[in-house]
C-alpha cells in the first residue's frame, strides 16, 4: 500500500497520531510509532482537551521538533478553535500547518493570527458546514490567509465519484496545504486505506503531489 502511494510521488507521506488506539507515553510515544511506520510527514492529532494541547505545546517548545519531517497539528475536534487559539498560536514555527474543522472555528478573529499556518479541512456528510467549495468560501473570505486540507474520505461520504474533490480543487486548489487519506466506512467514519481506494483516488492524488499526504488510519501490515 505504501509502495503504491510512494509511487505517486507525494512531497511527503506520513501518519496521523490519531490513527488507531492511543498508547501510553503521550504524544512522543505515538509520534515515534507513527514515524517508524511512515516516515517524512507527521500529524499530531487525537488531542482531547485544552490541558493536553497545553502539554503538547510545552513539550514541542522545550524539546524541539523532529528533523526533516513535515509537521502539522490537528486542533482538538471537540473544542471551538477560539477556545484554544492562544495555545495554537504558541506552537513553534516548525509546525507548518494547524488543521481546524470549519464548523469548530468559533470567532474567526480569534484564529486569524495563525495566518497561513491555519488549514481548514473539508467536512463529511454528517456535518452541516465546510463540506462544499461554496461553504468553505465563506470561511476563506473571513480568513483569507488560511489553507485547505483535502480529506478524500470526507469527500467520498458525499460523492463516491469524487467529482466533489475536483470541484474543491478547482475552487481552492491554490490553498491546498495537506491531504488526509483513508477509506470511508458506510457510516461515514474512517477505515484503513485499501488498494481499491488508492486506485479510485489516484486521479485526485496526482493533482495533490506538492503537499504532504497523511494517513488517518494505519495501513495493516502486509497490505503493500
Amino acid at each position: 500500500m505504501r509502495a503504491a502511494l510512494a509511487a505517486l510521488a507525494p512531497s511527503a507521506l506520513g501518519l496521523s497520531t490519531g490513527a488507531g488506539a492511543r498508547e501510553p507515553g503521550g504524544w512522543r510515544a505515538r509520534a515515534r510509532r507513527a514515524l517508524a511506520v511512515a516516515g517524512d510527514a507527521l500529524e499530531l492529532a487525537g488531542i482531547g482537551d485544552r490541558a493536553e494541547l497545553a502539554a503538547l505545546v510545552r513539550d514541542l517548545v522545550g524539546a524541539g521538533l523532529p528533523a526533516g519531517v513535515a509537521l502539522s497539528v490537528h486542533a482538538p475536534a471537540g473544542l471551538a478553535a477560539e477556545e484554544v487559539a492562544d495555545l495554537l498560536a504558541a506552537l513553534p514555527p516548525g509546525v507548518e500547518r494547524i488543521v481546524v474543522h470549519p464548523d469548530r472555528i468559533g470567532d474567526p478573529a480569534a484564529v486569524a493570527p495563525l495566518g497561513a499556518r491555519l488549514v481548514l479541512e473539508n467536512m463529511n456528510a454528517r456535518k452541516r458546514d465546510g463540506r462544499t467549495p461554496e461553504e468553505l468560501e465563506v470561511h476563506f473570505r473571513r480568513l483569507p490567509r488560511a489553507g485547505l486540507c483535502l480529506d478524500l474520505a470526507h469527500v467520498a461520504t458525499h460523492d463516491p465519484t469524487l467529482a466533489l474533490a475536483d470541484r474543491l480543487l478547482e475552487a481552492h486548489g491554490a490553498r491546498l496545504r495537506q491531504l488526509h487519506l483513508s477509506g470511508a466506512d458506510p457510516a461515514g467514519g474512517h477505515r484503513p486505506l485499501a488498494l481499491s481506494d488508492v486506485r479510485r483516488y489516484e486521479p485526485v492524488l496526482r493533482r495533490c503531489r506538492a503537499v504532504p499526504w497523511i494517513l488517518e488510519r494505519e495501513v495493516p501490515p502486509g497490505s503493500g
